[in-house]
């Protein structure tokens, strides 16, 4: 049972429908609101942000995920101005692998990570932006931040949650599980 659970894992993850590019027909808000849940490399970063903020705790818990928001608007506008950024696409996919690596190896330094989390976060928003709907425009911008924030949120919750329990394993394992997405993520793009 455990092979075939494995094997339909695998195949639902080399779907091109998980890549954050479908929906882009809708105008505005909706659009951009939709974004960020259409593609497991973009929901699956935005959580672990959530959650590597608390694992930092403190200031971390929302300077993070702040972090985040603000360069995700920086490279929303350089996609949006029409600004190339070479690699974004393999850039995102690198993301869930680092973030994931942060939490595998339960990594708590707040300036390396917001640095990280920034540079990422450009080519996350500059993907949303650049392939966004025509007369998407602010609208669009708005939806993407109202989604990213939410999805923040939720890995926040996910976050307090499992470290309630008596031990955090579970989120360093669950940071291993994203590294191999991640990797899985990037061998996709190397294809």
């Amino acid at each position: 049972m455990r092979p075939l659970i494995a094997t339909a894992a695998l195949l639902t993850l080399a779907s091109p429908s998980l890549f954050a590019h479908p929906g882009h027909g809708m105008p505005g808000f909706a659009a951009g609101a939709a974004h960020p849940w259409l593609g497991v490399d973009h929901l699956l970063a935005m959580l672990a942000v959530g959650v590597i903020g608390v694992r930092l705790g403190g200031h971390g818990r929302w300077l993070v995920p702040a972090i985040f928001l603000v360069a995700l608007s920086i490279g929303a506008a350089l996609g949006s101005a029409g600004v190339a950024i070479p690699g974004v696409e393999l850039a995102i996919a690198a993301s869930v692998v680092a973030f994931g690596a942060i939490l595998a190896f339960d990594v708590r330094h707040l300036l390396p990570i917001a640095l990280m989390v920034a540079a990422f976060a450009i080519a996350h928003g500059h993907a949303h932006l650049a392939e966004a709907p025509v007369g998407g425009g602010l609208a669009y911008a708005v939806g993407m931040l109202f989604a990213t924030a939410t999805l923040h949120g939720l890995g926040v919750i996910a976050g307090l949650a499992v470290g309630r329990l008596p031990m955090a394993q579970p989120l360093r394992w669950g940071g291993a599980g994203l590294v191999l997405g991640g990797l899985a993520l990037v061998a996709l793009q190397l294809i």
